[in-house]
């Protein structure tokens, strides 16, 4: 038994068990590689990962490479989830050593936690060429011992490159029109014709850059930026990345078609694509893009909901028969299953082949299951569909039989903010009451569970008990979820706290050249204070925190809001300068900044189905891009965040909705339909979504 057994992160307690004796992350490690003078041995990875799985069944339960790990190293697991500022500075110091990076990552340090060796996965035994685990602690702990000063001189220069370097000039480039363009030419540059998405091998969904694409051709009308964002989001869906029948989003493909997945199910994920679909769906009325945003919410909703109303990270790529075992089918189970006439369509429909499609990573040889991929079938006619949903259902009640992959159970405020996001933007656009209630009660669950005792923002609840103080991430996600659930809903408190949440925000991370740290100045247990500005997986806390400013702004008017836009837009510039489709989640942003400022404030009571129906039309005609605040007669609190709107009122005693630009509204409409015609300057009914 190590240290690890009274943690709550499912990751460490996964290496409960390993004769390496692991500390968590933290002073008594720290102290200890000090009083004996070792490197820490850092291993960082999440429970779904399966190399992380793969490496630990390799290496980490093998007495013969614990032993040298524990009589060389004070030895550190670290959960990437639980600690993102971690895994986030440590990865930058892999790829600059490497040139690469991914999990498991595997960092040495000096005992004052300085970079020195960086790897991801290891093998037990090495090859010809590189070594492994046998062969690599023997070879670190000759370094330590014999080339000590080279060693620390190696440590302490990579750990001045990790500091961030102020980046805002006063006549550097600048956040507009042009550097929008650049990102969508650089997308188009990348985007895969044949299969959709960006890039060859690997393929992740990038949701961002999706969210970008639909956001510039609202702005600008060009066809192929929405037309690149809906052919990638119906690429996944049809594709093996896709759980065709119980749904949800894989972590990403390891072919360039979309078809072999990596099987684990990540929270953020589903959040982010869903945001995706729900705008390309306002953009163009696709049908389609609402029903991937509800196939990928309703399993959120059934499988990835906590009992006590948030909700959980992710569910494992490895079940107990296998990497895809619960996903994947043989042949002869479906025919089994089905009827002649049954397998005969789902064979066809989803590229069922009788030695399986299911070819093994590592050696590229069929394994005799079958992962559903539609991504080569033509579209099915409306009576296929129908039989496919109902073969489907079946498909699922056998597979609900089956052992399931592990859950992590573990509640994160960053990813349920985007959670939050996702179920408030898609229940309001699509009119879905059980999103909303979701979302409120997420949203509850965070501000009720995880709070210190004063009053502040953790990251991380499990089991009854929540700690670690929140990140940048947290609070910039977590606004973000609660200024969609306020437009869905209008309930002004949630707008008062993203307000208080982007205050304490600037005054906890906050530089003073415009960008966040990640992590609060008083957190002194990493070597340098990591700042990440440009997306990767996630888009980053300044992205997020560029669109949060940029709709505080226009809700409320305080011009706080706007001087810190100002301020980071100056400080984010160069670097969307350099990469600007590596910032998608700023262009987004971006866009709605570079788009027409026209927003509604709607008098009347909240039960008024005259106020109702003009929220409704409001939503509807600005197909999402116009802030809306519902103004309550004898409502105090909306008027003091917003003061802007203290002089709107209902007209006659009826209902009444203003259109305002630049904090300037005119004059009140009371009818929906000419609400319509100053939101969209026409007066006949535009084409419904189909």
């Amino acid at each position: 038994m190590n240290h690890l057994d009274g943690e709550r992160s499912p990751y460490l307690l996964q290496h409960a068990d390993n004769p390496v004796d692991w500390y968590p992350w933290g002073d008594e490690a720290f102290r200890l590689a000090a009083e004996l003078d070792r490197p820490l041995f850092v291993s960082i990875g999440y429970s779904t990962c399966h190399w992380c799985h793969v490496m630990a069944e390799e290496s980490f339960e093998d007495a013969r490479v614990a032993a040298l790990m524990n009589e060389s190293f004070v030895c550190v697991k670290v959960d990437r989830e639980e600690r993102p500022d971690v895994d986030s500075l440590y990865m930058r110091a892999a790829q600059a050593m490497t040139g690469r990076g991914g999990w498991p990552l595997n960092v040495i340090l000096t005992p004052e936690r300085r970079p020195f060796y960086a790897a991801t996965y290891l093998p037990r035994q090495g090859v010809p060429g590189a070594m492994g685990m046998l062969e690599l602690v023997p070879a670190i702990a000759r370094a330590w011992s014999q080339r000590r000063q080279e060693v620390e001189e190696s440590a302490a220069r990579m750990t001045a490159a990790l500091e961030p370097e102020a980046h805002r000039r006063e006549s550097g480039p600048r956040m507009d029109a042009e550097m929008a363009e650049g990102a969508r030419k650089e997308l188009a540059q990348r985007f895969d014709e044949a299969h959709g998405g960006f890039g060859q091998a690997p393929k992740f969904p990038m949701p961002h850059v999706l969210l970008f694409l639909v956001r510039h051709h609202a702005r600008t009308g060009h066809g192929p930026s929405l037309e690149m964002a809906i052919r990638t989001l119906r690429a996944i869906r049809r594709g093996g990345v896709f759980d065709q029948v119980g749904h949800g989003v894989h972590r990403y493909s390891t072919d360039a078609a979309w078809h072999l997945p990596h099987f684990e199910k990540m929270l953020y994920d589903q959040a982010l694509l869903a945001l995706a679909a729900v705008e390309a769906r306002e953009a163009s009325g696709d049908r389609g893009m609402r029903g991937l945003a509800e196939d990928i919410l309703d399993y959120v909703l059934r499988d990835l909901h906590h009992p006590e109303g948030g909700f959980c990270s992710a569910e494992d790529a490895d079940s107990p028969g296998g990497e895809g075992a619960f996903y994947t089918w043989a042949t002869g189970e479906l025919q089994k299953l089905l009827s002649p006439d049954e397998y005969r369509l789902a064979a066809k429909y989803w590229g069922v082949e009788e030695s399986g499609n299911y070819r093994e990573e590592a050696t590229g040889r069929p394994s005799g299951r079958n992962i559903l991929d539609a991504g080569a079938a033509p579209e099915p006619s409306a009576d296929d569909a129908r039989r496919l949903d109902e073969i489907r259902r079946s498909l699922m009640r056998t597979r609900s039989e089956r052992p399931r992959p592990a859950l992590d159970d573990k509640v994160l405020t960053d990813w349920n903010g985007l959670a939050i996001a996702a179920l408030a933007r898609a229940g309001s656009s699509f009119g879905r009451e059980d999103y909303l209630r979701a979302a409120e009660e997420a949203a509850d669950f965070v501000e009720n569970r995880l709070r210190d005792a004063d009053e502040r923002l953790l990251h991380r609840w499990r089991e009854g008990r929540a700690g670690i103080e929140a990140f940048a991430d947290d609070i910039a996600f977590l606004a973000w979820g609660l200024l969609e659930l306020h437009q869905a809903t209008q309930d002004h408190r949630r707008l008062e706290r993203a307000m208080g949440l982007m205050d304490d925000l600037e005054d906890r991370f906050g530089s003073d050249d415009g960008a966040l740290y990640s992590i609060s100045a008083a957190d002194s247990q990493l070597p340098a204070r990591p700042r990440e500005v440009g997306d990767g997986a996630l888009p980053s806390a300044n992205s997020v925190t560029l669109q949060n400013l940029h709709r505080l702004w226009r809700l409320t008017g305080k011009l706080r809001f706007r001087k810190r836009l100002d301020g980071l837009l100056a400080d984010y510039a160069p670097y969307a300068a350099a990469a600007p489709s590596a910032c998608a989640m700023a262009m987004a942003a971006l866009e709605e900044m570079l788009s027409p400022q026209v927003d509604v404030v709607v008098c009347g009571d909240k039960g008024d189905p005259a106020a109702s129906a003009l929220l409704k039309a409001a939503r509807r005609w600005s197909r999402g891009s116009a802030m809306v605040l519902l103004r309550e007669p004898g409502d105090t609190l909306l008027p003091r965040l917003a003061p802007h709107v203290a002089d709107t009122k209902p007209v006659e005693g009826r209902a009444a909705a203003y259109v305002c630009r630049g904090f300037s509204c005119g004059l009140p409409a009371s009818d929906p339909r000419e609400l319509r015609r100053l939101l969209t300057g026409r007066d006949e009914e535009a084409p419904s979504l189909r």
